[in-house]
């Protein structure tokens, strides 16, 4: 169905978004109060919970979710989590 170079180009594409280069330049684009509420929800902690403990409205708390789940590209907080769980630098902007 793909002409050769049409296919060599899909899955040359396919193998570059998901190289682990990429992820550590999403990582870098999150601010501090995003990794902050990130490490919070891969400790369990739901948005009411992070709220309180962050000292910030909830509905901030949902802005900050949506912000870095467009970031890393990722569908729903499990994938976030999973996600900050197998990150290689301790780092954050």
């Amino acid at each position: 169905m793909f002409g050769g170079a049409l296919r060599f180009y899909f899955f040359y594409y396919i193998r570059k978004y998901f190289t682990k280069n990429q992820s550590t330049e999403k990582y870098m684009q999150l601010t501090t109060r995003e990794c902050q509420i990130l490490s919070l929800l891969s400790k369990g902690n739901t948005d009411n919970s992070i709220a309180i403990i962050l000292a910030i409205e909830i509905e901030t708390v949902k802005s900050h979710n949506k912000n870095v789940f467009r970031k890393l590209n990722v569908r729903n907080r499990a994938e976030a989590v999973l996600y900050w769980l197998n990150r290689k630098s301790d780092d954050c902007s």
